[in-house]
C-alpha cells in the first residue's frame, strides 16, 4: 500500500517527465499534487517554506492584477497568462518535498524522451524529403515535439541536471557525462543558438569563478575552448548558416522577426495613451497594438506581413513584456525578482547556472506568457529559491 507521501512522490515525478512532450498531463499531476500537499499540511504531516524569490513574484502578480482590475476587465488573454503564473508560486513549494536529485532526473528522463521522438520524426522526415530540416523553421516545428528554442532550453537545464547528478552520484559519473554530451550533440543538432553559447558561457563562467585549476591551466583550456567552438560553429553546415549569414542589418531584420517586433514595442511605449509608471492596461491591449504595427511593416514583402499579424508575435523579450503591461513598477519588480534569484544561487554553480541560463532566456522569448515557460521557471525556482521560514 502506498503512502500519501509515496505516490505524492510519483505525481511530481510524473509532473517533471511529462512537460517535454504534453501540456495536459503535467496540469494534471499538479493538480493531484497540491491536492495531496493541503492533505498532508492539514494532517500535519509535511513542512514547507516562503523564499525570497517567491514572495517577490507574489508582489509583481498581486501588482498586475490589482491594477487591471482598477483599469479595465479582465480580457481571456490576460486572465490565461495569470493562471499560468500561479504555476510559480504553487510548483516550487511543492517540489521543497521532493528531492533535488529526483527532480534532477526526472528532467533528464524528460529531454530523453523529446530527443527520441524528435530523432524518430527526423528520420521519418529524412527519409521522405532526403534532407535534414532542421535550418528551416516550418519544417522543425513539424517535427519537434515543442518549438525549438524551449527544447533547446529544457536539454539545457537538463545538462546542467546531467552535472548536478554526475556529482551527487559519484558511481554513475560517466553515464551522466555520456547523457550530457548526447544532450550537447542534439543541441547541436536542431542549432538552438542560444542554449549553445549558453552552455558555452556556463563553461567560461565555471572555469573562471568556480574552478580550482591554476590560472595557467584556465588559461590554456580557455584558449583551446576558443579554437574548438569556432571550429564546430563553422564545421556544422546549419549551425553555420544559421550564426554566420546574418551579418548585416538587413539580413538581421530578414531573418529575425524581434527586430519588426521590438521596434512596434517601442512605438507602444512612445504612445500617448501609454503611462510609463503603470504601463498598459491588458496583456490583450498589448497584443492588439502589437499587431497594428505589424500592419504597417514589411511594405514591400506582404507574405512577411501576413505572417506576422497572423501569428500574432509578442514582444520576445520579458523584460519588454512586464514594462510594457506593467510601467516601471512592474519591470522594476521583475528586476528585483531576478536579482533575488540570481543573488541567492550564486554560491552553487549548478543553481547559478540555471539561473544564467534562465535570464538569458528571458531576453529573447515571453517565458512566462507560456504555460511550458511558467513549468521551466518553477522548477528552476526549486533549484536556487532560499527558504525563509518555515510554515
Amino acid at each position: 500500500m502506498f503512502s500519501t507521501q509515496k505516490i505524492f512522490d510519483i505525481s511530481l515525478f510524473l509532473l517533471v517527465i511529462t512537460l517535454s512532450f504534453s501540456m495536459a498531463l503535467p496540469n494534471i499531476f499538479l493538480a493531484i499534487s497540491l491536492f495531496l500537499f493541503l492533505y498532508m499540511v492539514i494532517k500535519k504531516e509535511i513542512n514547507f517554506s516562503i523564499h525570497s524569490q517567491l514572495i517577490v513574484f507574489s508582489i509583481l502578480f498581486l501588482f498586475l492584477i490589482s491594477k487591471q482590475l482598477i483599469q479595465t476587465k479582465f480580457h481571456f488573454e490576460d486572465l490565461k497568462i495569470y493562471l499560468n503564473f500561479l504555476i510559480i508560486f504553487i510548483l516550487p513549494i511543492l517540489l521543497q518535498n521532493f528531492s533535488k536529485i529526483k527532480t534532477a532526473i526526472a528532467i533528464v528522463l524528460a529531454s530523453l524522451i523529446a530527443i527520441l521522438v524528435a530523432l524518430y520524426n527526423t528520420i521519418i522526415y529524412f527519409f521522405e524529403n532526403k534532407i535534414i530540416p532542421f535550418a528551416n523553421d516550418e519544417a522543425v516545428n513539424k517535427i519537434l515535439v515543442i518549438e525549438r528554442p524551449y527544447l533547446g532550453f529544457f536539454c539545457l537545464i537538463a545538462i546542467i541536471s546531467s552535472f548536478y547528478l554526475l556529482e551527487n552520484k559519484s558511481k554513475y559519473k560517466l553515464f551522466f557525462l555520456f547523457i550530457s554530451f548526447s544532450l550537447l550533440l542534439f543541441i547541436m543538432l536542431i542549432v538552438a543558438r542560444l542554449s549553445f553559447l549558453t552552455f558555452i558561457l556556463l563553461g567560461f563562467i565555471y572555469l573562471i569563478f568556480y574552478s580550482k585549476l591554476l590560472f595557467s591551466k584556465k588559461l590554456l583550456i580557455l584558449i583551446a575552448s576558443v579554437f574548438i567552438v569556432v571550429f564546430t560553429l563553422h564545421s556544422y553546415k546549419n549551425m553555420s548558416k544559421r550564426f554566420f549569414t546574418n551579418t548585416t542589418l538587413e539580413r538581421i531584420k530578414l531573418y529575425d522577426p524581434r527586430v519588426d517586433i521590438w521596434d512596434c514595442a517601442y512605438r507602444i511605449s512612445k504612445e500617448s495613451d501609454f503611462n510609463i509608471i503603470l504601463g498598459s492596461k491588458s496583456h490583450q491591449l498589448i497584443s492588439d497594438k502589437l499587431v497594428d504595427c505589424y500592419k504597417t511593416k514589411s511594405e514591400n514583402d506582404l507574405q512577411r506581413r501576413q505572417w506576422f499579424v497572423d501569428t500574432r508575435f509578442n514582444t520576445h523579450n520579458q523584460f519588454i513584456d512586464f514594462f510594457l503591461v506593467g510601467g516601471l513598477i512592474g519591470l522594476g519588480l521583475f528586476l528585483y525578482f531576478i536579482y533575488e534569484m540570481i543573488k541567492v544561487s550564486k554560491s552553487n554553480f549548478y543553481s547559478f547556472s540555471l539561473a544564467i541560463s534562465l535570464l538569458l532566456f528571458l531576453i529573447f522569448e515571453n517565458v512566462f506568457q507560456r504555460q511550458l515557460g511558467c513549468y521551466f521557471i518553477a522548477v528552476i525556482l526549486s533549484f536556487t529559491s532560499k527558504e525563509l521560514k518555515k510554515i
